[in-house]
């Protein structure tokens, strides 16, 4: 079973006026028994951004909780909560003509009984990190992040691309466009790191400070390290979860004997009591 051991949160406005980001549980609220983790980000320059990162954070947090246990059902819950939170964007738009065009990226994990099930969609990312390696990262749904692909451009040069933040996917109320990414964990140990965040937070922050950030044993408190980097430094709204997690072997519990053995043991002492009783008269 995997579970945390650490979690840490920044929700913060950043350089910007208004907070498009969200996060479930909402930050100060998450205890260790969480299992799910969601990062949203509302989609700069378009209307209603904070309250598209709002709705689908809630609704498919809200979905996926009354779906328990899932028992390998993780991917198909993911996929049906994100066709709710689509219905709920667009119920909204129907009350407020000025949402029609609002979207939101996503991040989410998963604690699961042997693996973490990841989801995205958008430029918010996801990392699996083991002693200060990012052993897998999610694959940015973005211009730049095609480009990287195509060898046009490097990572560090994306990430001050003038275009840096035009998306090629979004969960909106329109239904189109939202096709969102899966990945299994396996290979999760005690001690790892997942970090989920909006791209504000990769604006001062890139794959080797990461790295140094979760090795660095003088600095409990992971969240205040970010911050450090961050504030006063990012132009955009910047949020994440920070999960340390360990990995337990599910508690046996003893197997009850069968009623029926319970019965004929009692049956058999009986016996022997009347037999030896019978001889002694």
């Amino acid at each position: 079973m995997i579970s945390a051991t650490e979690i840490f949160c920044l929700n913060e406005l950043g350089g910007r006026t208004n907070n498009e980001d969200f996060v479930s549980p909402r930050k100060g609220t998450a205890s260790l028994s969480d299992k799910l983790f969601i990062v949203c980000d509302g989609v700069g320059g378009e209307k209603k951004g904070e309250v598209a990162s709002q709705i689908a954070c809630l609704s498919i947090q809200e979905y996926i909780k009354k779906q328990a246990p899932l028992n390998g059902r993780e991917k198909g819950v993911i996929q049906n909560a994100v066709y709710h939170a689509n219905e709920k964007l667009a119920a909204y738009v129907q009350t407020d003509a000025d949402a029609k065009r609002m979207s939101t990226t996503l991040a989410l994990v998963l604690l699961g009984e042997a693996s973490v099930t990841a989801a995205w969609c958008g430029d918010t990312r996801i990392h699996h990190v083991r002693n200060g390696d990012i052993l897998w990262k999610s694959k940015d749904h973005s211009l730049v992040s095609e480009l990287v692909s195509q060898g046009e451009l490097t990572e560090e040069e994306a990430r001050r691309h003038p275009q840096r933040n035009i998306i090629t996917r979004s969960l909106n109320a329109l239904n189109y466009n939202n096709v969102v990414d899966y990945h299994e964990i396996k290979n999760f140990v005690t001690g790892d790191y997942l970090l989920l965040c909006t791209d504000g937070l990769l604006e001062q922050i890139n794959d080797g400070l990461i790295g140094e950030i979760l090795t660095n044993k003088n600095e409990k408190d992971k969240a205040k390290s970010f911050l450090s980097f961050c504030e006063g430094a990012t132009r955009d709204n910047f949020s994440m979860y920070l999960i340390r997690g360990q990995v337990t072997e599910p508690s046996k519990r003893r197997r009850p004997v069968p009623f029926i053995v319970l019965t004929i043991v009692v049956c058999l002492v009986l016996l022997w009591l009347a037999f030896f009783f019978f001889r002694k008269s």
